[in-house]
């Protein structure tokens, strides 16, 4: 396996290997937070459902399908409620010229929940926070293109470079049901370099992405346009002891100013826009106990800076969580996590937020 590939088998158990026919995955997991100021507590929960299928179709080619099913809830002036399932995504990726360059292909099919009543778009609008972190922020979307090439080099036994570089042309689409205004997010382009090495002792990984934007559009007005961000990353694997292990990651965030034109005479549509200038840091300590079993606690520590189209900002934000990940069987895996969180936020009014919150996570994984 290429260095590329394989540096993203860090963290995984010993037991983990490739499908060679095919791999199915369902997870469930929970997460609520709490926001308090001036002793008023809002609540936001979701629980959320993620499916996933990957097959490799021929020697070279692999197929995988995704897609959720959401529901939310958030206590704000009333109990406002989202359900329904997401869209779903189709991807395939091929290996070319001796299993150093890949391509790879998706599209995003739109049979999610996009137009949204009032107290939906209120959920949303809660959900596409940063500082929150939920998993599913937008049920549905349009009808997505997505096309990446890369390339994997060796340069020794331990060392590897890869290069990549993704287009994506987001779909159209309505996003209020009450309304047939249509909303066209604009174009990305993500470049993306990265420098592994890989040991079974010590291994470690340092990348840089980049990405740029179109303007979004509004009922055919270009209104919005993100800046362009760079993010740098590095993370260190390192087996301590024959059946310990400690992983260090470490990410900034660095966006340019957005440009916002006049604005549009419709409600906005409920998007998730990076905040500005963002770190993350994640430490780990997993124990091998026994051959199938593997059990670790993390610390997970994110600081935002200031938005201009975000209602919570300038945060920061400390997760503490245990982790759990068994092979029932050659063919069947499952796993379980749960974390607490805690910190502090900022919202566009200058007025300092408490927050708290917990996640439960499961998830079964059957390959063959």
């Amino acid at each position: 396996m290429l260095l590329l590939l394989a540096a993203g088998l860090h963290g995984q158990p010993r037991f983990e290997y490739a499908a060679a026919l095919f791999s199915f995955t369902q997870s469930a997991s929970f997460m609520s937070w709490e926001l308090k100021s001036g002793g008023q507590t809002q609540r936001i929960q979701q629980t959320y459902l993620p499916t996933s299928l990957s097959l490799p179709v021929l020697r070279h080619t692999t197929f995988t399908l995704g897609t959720a099913g959401g529901f939310s809830r958030a206590e704000l002036a009333g109990t406002r409620e989202c359900n329904g399932m997401s869209d779903v995504r189709l991807r395939l990726s091929q290996s070319l010229g001796g299993s150093r360059w890949f391509l790879g292909a998706g599209v995003n099919l739109p049979a999610g929940k996009n137009k949204l009543n009032d107290d939906e778009n209120a959920v949303v609008n809660a959900l596409s926070e940063n500082v929150l972190g939920f998993p599913l922020q937008r049920y549905g979307a349009g009808f997505d293109l997505e096309v990446t090439l890369a390339h994997a080099l060796n340069l020794s036994d331990q060392l590897g470079l890869g290069l990549g570089a993704t287009w994506v042309r987001p779909g159209e689409f309505e996003f209020r049901r009450d309304s047939e205004i249509r909303y066209q997010p604009g174009q990305r382009y993500l470049f993306t370099m990265v420098l592994n090495r890989l040991d079974p002792v010590l291994a470690w990984r340092v990348s840089l992405l980049g990405q740029s934007f179109a303007f979004d559009k509004l009922a055919g007005q270009r209104f919005f346009r993100q800046g362009w961000q760079f993010e740098p990353g590095a993370s260190l694997d390192w087996r301590f002891a024959p059946q310990w292990r400690g992983q260090l990651a470490l990410t900034h965030i660095w966006k340019d100013q957005n440009k916002v034109l006049s604005a549009v005479a419709a409600g906005l549509p409920p998007e998730h826009y990076y905040i500005n200038n963002s770190s993350y840091a994640r430490l780990v300590f997993l124990r091998d106990f026994t051959a199938r079993t593997q059990a670790g606690v993390y610390l997970h520590f994110n600081h935002f800076g200031d938005s201009t189209v975000q209602q919570l900002n300038r945060a920061g934000i400390a997760r503490l969580g245990l982790q759990l990940t068994a092979k029932l069987s050659e063919h069947f895996m499952l796993g379980a996590t749960a974390d607490y969180a805690s910190g502090s936020a900022e919202d566009r009014q200058g007025r300092n937020l408490d927050l708290s919150g917990y996640g439960l996570g499961a998830w079964v994984k059957t390959q063959f």
